[in-house]
């Protein structure tokens, strides 16, 4: 695999940014990011 093959799965599949609440660019971008939210937030209470 590429370098940048690899660092782009990393970066938008995996590293959780703090920028959008530890959340993947992916969860973002698919709509998933409120559901991931609010799991957090029933496994937090």
């Amino acid at each position: 695999m590429l370098y940048g093959e690899t660092f782009f799965h990393w970066y938008n599949l995996e590293y959780r940014h703090t920028g959008i609440g530890l959340l993947t660019p992916n969860m973002v971008h698919y709509g998933k990011a409120e559901t991931v939210i609010e799991k957090r937030n029933e496994v937090l209470m």
